[in-house]
């Protein structure tokens, strides 16, 4: 209760409250969500850890940021008033003058009490209260910093004054006309239409013209370039008829610099071949428009209710010529009942405020630039999209202006003086008094008019101050008292000779005046002066062609924010950029030997294609061969810029090749060290001591009371805590008691160490971390490529038993397999995988690629079709690479390799994939590039290509023949640029058996493949025939009437194209391929030949039906 009552004391509130805001600090951190979601670009980065940061040190829209983030889950804020470091705290202080320094045992007991109270009054009651009062403030502080921000922003946009030709001297008149803009709106999608419209002066449309193919890539087609050309032609006759002042472009991608050029070449050709362009007061710029407003308008209600038959996109260039015209104007259109000028984007945080502020924010700059500038009535009247702007004069607002508007519009007449809204309009004394000074008319053009024409009607002076204008005007022309001459021709006299008005003594004016109990009026009279000399003079900003950075901001859409040094940006490979060699260097150089790979390669581009010195030299005497040393990396970011690393800023270790960081069409991580806003190219690092920044030198800069020490303590107890999950994820299986020799109650790790030393095929049994019920069987392909089966149990007895049945499910069909017990599961589905395994392993040109590869014979080859055509595509699927990079370059160079010593025979590889496990690889290079094809162990045999194979060896033979067979691409691997598949379409057939064939080599099929011939198969038939059902025997010669047979078949003539790694180029469609001689043991009688295709006709109708 004393407490309480401390609390509620005016005097103790007032001196703690101010003590509590001046010393009250913040302490900050992340949370768990936070140490991951708050990066770099986040913009509490630089708060991420506070310590006792005052909170008189938060400016601008921090503490909007901070509280934002601690909504969203990210932060986590303490507020305290003590400094640790501090001995004392502020509850102390308070003590002390609130305790009796006496030591009594009574006094000591009532001192405890006291200051039991003092901790009660400030915790519970006074603590908490003014900490919501302190959060109130900061988050108005910020909230109002945002609000400016916004109001600013929007100022910086309507304080530009119309467009105006430069040669016009009458900017200032009241009576000043605008220009005819031809506005063009485009779209970044080059199927959209763009559209031209031409304005007038007044912005009232008068014609447009479609124009579909505008924003095609000439370059891409002829077809295109004609298309484009053509609406070129439309819009050159376009601007011919209707001859505007200005043509603008809305900004949407570098497409638009482009386009610029284009048309400054049209108006340059336009003035030099048309005689009425010659007599143009000046040249007609082309000028690039920023479409944020005008976009916005176009998907508007406003935009729909003014335009509704019009498209967007039409819209769009409406809006953007009405903006060069009088920006203010079109600004105001969004000012309407949907509040739709809420939707351009001031500000990052002003989703964050209030929208009632905000508005009235805005509002308050439209009044202040509105009345600046006057409103003329009349033309409000005639052109209803210039009336929005009547609500921003003073004294009147959405409804006194919409109705003002209305009257004059039902009754079809004009306003011709000021004094016409008191006398017909009835408009009350305080509403004229307010809006009178910032209503304007154009007295010019109501010389006709039978009504009084006030000549100062066209001025800002205030109807109360006319008199004052009067006199200055006959002062000025030294005019008698007695003189017949009236005052208002005295004031023409004036607006037309307004130097004369620099003689008047205005302060002894106000000084009589002031005596006439007026007040002072002198800066009146000075703003009469300067309103007589220039009437209703636009003092807003004369419009300028955008700079280089607005242009960069319209193109990327980024801000000093957004795009700044130091950021980190992911980007994509699109080039390597070289410096030519001269001549003295390629005539010094000198071909250098890879250890590796065995080949020759140029010390200057870095190309590993030589084989023998002849080569190179040939390379090096080329002079568009060698494509010269690399300098650096050219990519590209998403914003539309491009993007340049050196060589030295590719990575932290010296590297002549980028090659060896990078591929094509990579995307990186890099950070930006240099912008050119002008060409839109930025110089990055992809260093990883840059990434890093481990000493903050591209990073943001932090808070100067970060807490590093707290931030170091986090990571490191993030880093612990992942190593115990880490461990945990290894440790969480349920012990189990099994009597099995290979059971073992161990995790992965130690498997993994056990089965190091054992040989290969072994196999360990050990609980699964998946459940209770299930079991893991972890064997061995080959050094350091282990293989898990997951075995589930059933009918267990208990959790810690073996289960009496054992399934194991199919990871690709889904099917079940049941065994009895661990021996049987070891016996006929593991060991079946490991003799495969073992076959393979041992097979000759199997190579795990840390030993040298086979040497190069004919034997391992398969030799192709000559007659068949492929065609092979680059594709890339899901998952990692089938191998190494390096690993991949070895075994792909040693395919070219082979390929160029021999080009009749196509070399093989067969390497494991670490990756997957089971899983192997089949390299060949059939034509010129290197195929690399996965193929599968089961307990069944081997799956190559869909099919099961029992034996390596069967499926070799099968794959010497059906090599060249449409490819489906092995969806585990993603390959890289040498990695193909080929498309679906289908081979043509090789040549018919000839009688005057001669004899060639052939292998038995049984044994070990060495060198495959390809049957020959008949015109009219897509793929060559199955193997033949006998193996190891040679068939009779052919007869006679076979002989004769082939020799009816038309013969094709050979074309010069020649598919790479084949010895004879491919039919011509259409036409049948060259008969080549076939070995006599692929002969056979004219009967057994026919019957023989016939069936093989029948499967291949076969295999049509069923795809």
């Amino acid at each position: 209760m004393h407490a309480r009552q401390l609390s509620l004391d005016p005097l103790v509130r007032y001196v703690i409250r101010r003590e509590y805001m001046s010393r009250c600090m913040i302490n900050a951190r992340p949370t768990r969500l936070g140490i991951q979601s708050i990066t770099e670009d986040h913009p509490c980065y630089t708060m991420k850890y506070l310590l006792e940061k005052p909170v008189n040190t938060f400016t601008k829209d921090q503490y909007l940021n901070l509280y934002q983030s601690v909504k969203d889950g990210f932060m986590k804020i303490e507020y305290i008033i003590d400094n640790k470091n501090n001995g004392t705290t502020y509850a102390d202080e308070i003590k002390r003058s609130y305790t009796r320094d006496e030591y009594s045992d009574n006094v000591l007991e009532w001192n405890k009490i006291r200051a039991m109270c003092i901790d009660l009054m400030l915790n519970k009651f006074l603590y908490p209260k003014f900490q919501r009062e302190l959060e109130e403030i900061l988050l108005d502080e910020s909230r109002q910093y945002v609000i400016k921000q916004c109001s600013t922003c929007l100022n910086n946009w309507i304080k530009i004054a119309p467009y105006r030709l430069s040669n016009d001297e009458n900017v200032t008149s009241i009576s000043d006309a605008g220009v005819r803009v031809l506005s063009i709106a485009y779209s970044t999608d080059p199927d959209d239409v763009s559209f031209a419209v031409i304005l007038s002066s007044e912005g009232q449309v008068l014609d447009f013209i479609r124009l579909p193919n505008l924003m095609l890539r000439e370059n891409y087609s002829a077809d295109n370039r004609l298309k484009k050309n053509k609406d070129l032609d439309i819009l050159r006759k376009f601007i011919k008829e209707r001859v505007p002042d200005v043509i603008c472009i809305g900004v949407e991608s570098r497409d638009a610099l482009y386009l610029r050029t284009c048309l400054d070449d049209m108006v340059t050709q336009l003035q030099h071949d048309e005689e009425h362009f010659q007599n143009l007061p000046e040249p007609i710029k082309v000028l690039l428009v920023d479409t944020e407003l005008s976009k916005i308008y176009a998907q508007s209600r406003k935009g729909e209710l003014d335009f509704r038959d019009y498209p967007t996109k039409l819209r769009q260039a409406i809006s953007q010529g009405r903006r060069l015209q009088d920006p203010l104007l079109e600004f105001s259109q969004l000012f309407n009942y949907d509040k739709e000028i809420l939707l351009i984007k001031y500000h990052p945080l002003q989703d964050l405020i209030d929208r009632e502020q905000l508005l009235i924010a805005l509002e308050q700059v439209f009044i202040t630039r509105t009345n600046e500038v006057g409103v003329d009535l009349n033309r409000c009247i005639a052109y209803l999209h210039t009336s929005n702007v009547l609500q921003f004069v003073c004294g009147l607002g959405p409804r006194k202006a919409t109705h003002l508007i209305k009257y004059f519009k039902q009754n079809n007449s004009k306003l011709e003086n000021r004094t016409f809204l008191v006398v017909n309009y009835n408009m009350g004394k305080c509403v004229f008094s307010n809006c009178a000074g910032f209503i304007k008319i154009n007295t010019d053009a109501m010389k006709e008019s039978q009504s009084y024409i006030e000549i100062l009607d066209s001025t800002r002076i205030h109807p109360e101050a006319y008199d004052w204008a009067r006199k200055m005007a006959v002062d000025a022309l030294d005019i008698e008292e007695s003189s017949e001459m009236e005052p208002s021709a005295a004031l023409e006299e004036i607006f037309e000779h307004s130097e004369r008005l620099k003689d008047l003594d205005l302060d002894a004016f106000a000084v009589e005046l002031k005596n006439t109990m007026y007040g002072d009026q002198s800066i009146t009279l000075y703003d009469i002066r300067s309103e007589l000399t220039h009437r209703y003079k636009d003092i807003r900003v004369r419009y300028e062609p955008p700079s280089e950075v607005d242009l960069f901001h319209f193109i990327t859409k980024e801000t000093p924010a957004t795009f700044h040094l130091g950021k980190l940006i992911q980007c994509q490979v699109f080039d390597f950029a070289r410096k030519k060699p001269t001549p003295q260097q390629r005539e010094a150089a000198q071909p250098e030997k890879d250890e590796l790979t065995g080949m020759l390669k140029c010390p200057l581009c870095h190309t590993e294609r030589f084989h023998n010195v002849k080569e190179a030299w040939n390379h090096f005497d080329s002079e568009n061969r060698c494509k010269g040393t690399p300098i650096g990396v050219r990519v590209r970011l998403d914003n539309g810029c491009t993007g340049f690393i050196k060589l030295r800023d590719l990575s932290d270790s010296s590297i002549t090749n980028p090659l060896e960081r990078v591929k094509l069409h990579q995307v990186i991580y890099a950070r930006i060290i240099y912008i050119n806003i002008k060409q839109f190219s930025v110089d990055l690092t992809s260093k990883s001591s840059d990434l890093r920044d481990d000493n903050e030198r591209w990073r943001p800069i932090k808070d100067a009371y970060y807490d590093r020490a707290l931030e170091t303590e986090d990571l490191a107890e993030a880093e612990k805590e992942k190593q115990l999950k880490q461990a945990a994820k290894e440790r969480s299986y349920i012990k189990r008691v099994i009597a099995h020799p290979s059971f073992m109650n161990i995790n992965y790790t130690e498997c993994e160490r056990i089965l190091s030393t054992k040989d290969l095929g072994d196999a360990i049994i050990r609980p699964s971390s998946k459940a209770s019920d299930h079991l893991t069987i972890t064997w061995k392909l080959v050094d350091g490529v282990l293989h898990n089966i997951d075995v589930i149990e059933k009918s267990k007895t208990n959790q810690f038993s073996l289960g009496k049945r054992l399934l194991i499910i199919d990871p690709r069909t889904q099917e079940t397999e049941e065994f009895e017990d661990l021996d049987e599961i070891l016996a006929r589905y593991i060991k079946p995988m490991a003799n495969t395994v073992s076959d393979i392993i041992t097979h000759k040109y199997y190579c795990n690629l840390s030993q040298p590869l086979p040497s190069a014979t004919p034997s391992g080859s398969a030799t192709p079709a000559q007659t068949t055509t492929t065609t092979t595509t680059t594709t890339t699927t899901s998952g990692p690479p089938p191998l190494s990079t390096e690993a991949q370059r070895i075994l792909n160079n040693r395919l070219i390799e082979d390929k160029r010593r021999n080009p009749t025979r196509i070399r093989y590889y067969i390497t494991i994939s670490r990756e997957y496990p089971t899983k192997f690889l089949l390299s060949y290079m059939p034509v010129r590039k290197p195929i690399h094809e996965y193929f599968t162990v089961t307990p069944n045999g081997i799956r190559f290509r869909s099919k099961m194979f029992p034996t390596l060896t069967e499926t070799l033979n099968w794959f010497k023949i059906h090599y060249n067979d449409n490819v489906i691409a092995p969806s585990p691997m993603r390959t890289s640029t040498t990695t193909n598949i080929r498309t679906t379409q289908p081979p043509l057939p090789p040549p018919l058996p000839s009688s005057s064939s001669t004899t060639t080599n052939a292998m038995s099929m049984n044994s070990t493949p060495t060198a495959v011939t390809t049957p020959m198969v008949p015109s009219g038939f897509s793929q060559p025939p199955p193997p033949m059902p006998t193996s190891g025997f040679s068939l009779p010669p052919p007869t006679a009437a076979a002989a004769v047979a082939a020799s009816t078949i038309p013969q094709g003539p050979p074309t010069s194209m020649v598919t790479s790694g084949f010895s004879q180029p491919p039919p011509a469609l259409g036409t049948m391929p060259p008969v080549l001689p076939p070995p006599p043991q692929m002969m056979m009688p004219p009967a057994n030949f026919f019957a023989y295709f016939q069936q093989y006709q029948q499967q291949q109708q076969q295999q049509q039906q069923m795809y």
